[in-house]
């Protein structure tokens, strides 16, 4: 059983949260974890939250030994800092449960979609990353 998550619902401080993931941890084999970026500002700007809740979600399925992959979305403007990438790196390195690491680069496959609705793209004019810095991305991280 893997579970698909950025952890942004994990609230260490509620009671009530954490010994509802103690038990949902009970019956997963796996969690897959997008962290957007290691900067809690970058993250809020790309997702509106910050990201205290998706590391200490990291940090509590690495105490409890669940296995974990990270994920990383690479886009250009948004996550392709290499100091937060390294900063990023140093952070999965103190997680002992992390199977593997994953660099998904961004691509705009569902642009079509925003025209259909009506509604404009945030992110018109990004372009995927290339293939030099994607591989750069995916040293500096480890990833598969």
């Amino acid at each position: 059983v893997a579970v698909d998550t950025s952890g942004a619902t994990f609230d260490f401080s509620d009671n009530g949260i954490v010994k509802t993931y103690r038990e949902l941890i009970k019956y997963v084999d796996l969690f897959l974890l997008d962290i957007k970026h290691i900067d809690s500002d970058k993250h809020k700007f790309i997702t509106g939250k910050g990201n205290e809740n998706t590391l200490k979600f990291a940090q509590f399925l690495d105490d409890n030994g669940v296995d974990i992959w990270v994920r990383y979305v690479l886009c250009p403007t948004l996550s392709d800092d290499m100091d937060g990438v390294k900063k990023l790196k140093d952070f999965i390195n103190t997680l002992k449960s992390v199977k593997k690491v994953e660099v998904l680069p961004y691509h705009t496959l569902g642009v079509y979609k925003y025209k259909q609705l009506g509604i404009a793209y945030p992110l018109e004019g990004v372009l995927p990353p290339d293939k030099q810095l994607l591989e750069t991305v995916k040293n500096v991280l480890g990833a598969n």
